[in-house]
């Protein structure tokens, strides 16, 4: 089929209705490649979900205490990037940083939900390493 670009505003009414059957006609094929880090988020991403499952909005430094108290990565410069907590969090090398996954974002949700942690005592419930088994669901 050849394609023609019209000017719209141009046509009579009469070529706009025989357009508009033509078109009608023709679908919209959507092609899905696979990508990489694909369902993976940023950490703006896991506060947002965080924010809109409890209500409680965390601040960037409340997520670092979280990350840094479970070991879910390692620090910014560590000289291991890759020793993450694959379940909830992996290294992106092209783009020298870290994504989350759901779980972690879940994670979260459950330790605002079940365990109290809220945007004004993480830092203080952080202070020293937290074990992710205290807080899985039994």
């Amino acid at each position: 089929m050849a394609v023609e670009f019209v000017n719209w505003n141009a046509l009579s009414d009469e070529d706009k209705s025989n357009y508009q059957k033509v078109s009608a006609i023709i679908k919209d094929k959507i092609v899905k490649q696979p990508v990489s880090n694909a369902n993976m988020l940023k950490p703006i991403d896991v506060r947002n979900i965080v924010k809109e499952k409890t209500n409680v909005e965390l601040s960037q430094s409340n997520h670092t205490d979280l990350w840094k108290a479970f070991g879910v990565r390692p620090t910014t410069n560590a000289e291991s990037k890759f020793d993450t907590m694959t379940k909830y969090c992996i290294y992106d090398e092209p783009h020298n940083d870290y994504l989350y996954t759901v779980e972690w974002a879940n994670f979260i949700i459950r330790l605002v939900s079940d365990f109290d942690f809220k945007k004004e005592n993480i830092h203080s419930k952080c202070k020293e390493k937290l074990r992710i088994e205290d807080y899985l669901q039994e």
